[in-house]
């Protein structure tokens, strides 16, 4: 009787190996593209243009136009306007904006939040105007604006990260106007 030794499988061994390299693609690339969508672009450059609207060019070559309202009974009122500063960290501009829809009109202080893609009023300053406008090494927005009647000042810190954190509960997705009292904002 003759010893009949079974025959060895054969082993595709492209098969065996093409597989763990796809799987290894398959991650690195999902992990590539899941980072690459959850980084903020960065603010390249902000300007007014001529629509007196605030124009953000973004590092993805992307452009984010914020309506200011400067413009009573039709006219523009571009030369008014003052402050548009961007963060040292490129995550946030702050600009000075109008409210015409207020009987008297009133300037605002915005910030665009890069993270958010979105913007926000945080200081409805009335008929006063933005005398000082910086940013600290916090991240804090340091802002002073002045009354011309009786040149009294006011200044305040805006906390940005504390509002960047809480932007969807914080600011009114209608007016872009966040709560009066609150944690986002210190006098100095």
């Amino acid at each position: 009787m003759k010893n009949h030794i079974p025959e060895k499988p054969k082993v595709n061994y492209w098969m065996v190996s093409a597989v763990p390299v796809l799987i290894m693609l398959v991650t690195v690339g999902a992990w590539f593209i899941l980072n690459a969508k959850n980084k903020a672009s960065q603010v390249m450059s902000a300007a007014y243009d001529e629509n007196c609207n605030i124009k953000i060019t973004l590092s993805t070559k992307e452009v984010i136009s914020i309506p200011t309202e400067h413009k009573k009974s039709g006219v523009t009122i571009c030369h008014q306007v003052k402050w548009i500063s961007i963060s040292p960290d490129k995550k946030y501009v702050a600009f000075e904006g109008s409210d015409w829809s207020l009987p008297q009109g009133s300037n605002y202080l915005g910030v665009y939040f890069s993270a958010q893609r979105d913007f926000a009023n945080v200081w409805q300053i009335g008929a006063a105007s933005l005398s000082h406008l910086s940013f600290d090494n916090a991240d804090n927005l340091i802002a002073e604006g002045t009354y011309a009647g009786d040149q009294s000042t006011t200044q305040l810190k805006f906390r940005l990260n504390y509002i960047e954190q809480n932007f969807k509960t914080l600011v009114n997705p209608t007016t872009k106007r966040l709560p009066e009292a609150n944690q986002a904002w210190t006098t100095l």
